[in-house]
C-alpha cells in the first residue's frame, strides 16, 4: 500500500500549505468571489435578464483565468520560489502556457476517451441485444422501457464491468498526463505528451495521491449539498456560489497543483532520462 500511495509528496504538500497560509486563503477567497459572481449573474439569467447570459460567460472565463493563476502559485510554491509581494500569484507567459496545457489535453481527451466511449457503448448495445432475444423482443421497442431489471446476473456483471473498466481507463489516463502542467511550468515551453514515458508505471501513485488530497473538497462540497440551505434570490445564490468557490479553489485546485508540483520533482529526480525535452504541439 506505501508503494501505492505517495505519503512523502502528501506531507510535503500539507506542510507547503501551511508554510503559504496567505496565498492558500487567498486562493479560496479568489474562488468564492468569481463563483459567487457567477452564482448571481445565472440567478438573473434564469429570471429572464437579457444581459446575464453574456455575463455568466464572462466571470466564467474569469474564474479559468484565475484558475490557471492559482494553479502556477501551487507549482510555485512546490518549486521553492520566491513568492515576492503578490504571494507567489501572476500572469504572463507560464499562465497562457498552461492554458494551452489544458487545451491540448482536453483535445486528447475528446479524441482518445471519446473513441473508447464509443466502444463501451457498442458493446453495451450488444449486451442489449443479447437480453432482447433471451426475452423473445425481435423488434426494438417503440416506447422507452427500463433494461436494467430485465437484464439476467452475468448480463448485470458485464455492464457494471464495462463501465468499470472504462472509469478506470479515465482516471489512468488523466493520471498519465497529470505531469504536463509541471512539466511545461519548469521546461518554459509544452510538455504534453512528453510526459509519457515519465509517468510510466506511476499512474496509480499519481491517482491516489490526488484523490486523497483532494478529499477535504469532496467533504466539502457533500456538507453543501446535504445542508442544500441558503437565502433565496440573487443573494442565495451568490452565497452559494461564494462558499462552493472557496471549496473548489480552497480545498481542491490549489492543493492539487502543489501536490503535483511536488510529485513532479519527485518523478525529475528518480527518471530524469525519461523526460523528453522536445515541445509537443
Amino acid at each position: 500500500m506505501k508503494n501505492w500511495i505517495d505519503l512523502p509528496a502528501l506531507s510535503h504538500t500539507v506542510h507547503a500549505l501551511f508554510g503559504a497560509k496567505i496565498t492558500w486563503a487567498l486562493s479560496a477567497m479568489v474562488g468564492a468571489v468569481s463563483f459567487g459572481l457567477v452564482g448571481v449573474f445565472t440567478h438573473f439569467a434564469l429570471a429572464g435578464e437579457p444581459a446575464a447570459g453574456l455575463a455568466i460567460w464572462v466571470f466564467i472565463a474569469l474564474a479559468c483565468g484565475l484558475a490557471l493563476v492559482i494553479a502556477n502559485a501551487g507549482l510555485r510554491i512546490a518549486r521553492g520560489d520566491d513568492l515576492g509581494k503578490a504571494c507567489g500569484f501572476a500572469w504572463g507567459g507560464d499562465e497562457v502556457r498552461l492554458l494551452w496545457v489544458n487545451a491540448l489535453i482536453l483535445a486528447l481527451a475528446l479524441i482518445v476517451v471519446l473513441t473508447v466511449f464509443l466502444f463501451i457503448v457498442a458493446l453495451l448495445v450488444g449486451v442489449s441485444a443479447v437480453a432482447m432475444d433471451r426475452l423473445g423482443v425481435a423488434e426494438p421497442p417503440e416506447t422507452y422501457i427500463e433494461l436494467w431489471p430485465l437484464l439476467n446476473g452475468w448480463e448485470r456483471g458485464v455492464v457494471l464491468f464495462l463501465l468499470g473498466a472504462f472509469m478506470v481507463f479515465c482516471a489512468w489516463f488523466f493520471a498519465r498526463l497529470a505531469m504536463s502542467g509541471p512539466a511545461s511550468f519548469d521546461a518554459k515551453r509544452l510538455q504534453v505528451l512528453s510526459v509519457w514515458p515519465l509517468t510510466q508505471g506511476q499512474a496509480v501513485r499519481i491517482g491516489l495521491a490526488s484523490v486523497v488530497i483532494c478529499l477535504p473538497m469532496s467533504v466539502g462540497l457533500w456538507a453543501l449539498i446535504v445542508a442544500g440551505t441558503a437565502p433565496v434570490g440573487a443573494l442565495g445564490a451568490f452565497v452559494t456560489g461564494m462558499f462552493s468557490g472557496a471549496v473548489v479553489f480552497g480545498l481542491g485546485l490549489f492543493p492539487l497543483s502543489v501536490l503535483h508540483g511536488h510529485l513532479f520533482k519527485d518523478l525529475i529526480i528518480k527518471n530524469s532520462d525519461k523526460l523528453e525535452q522536445t515541445k509537443t504541439a
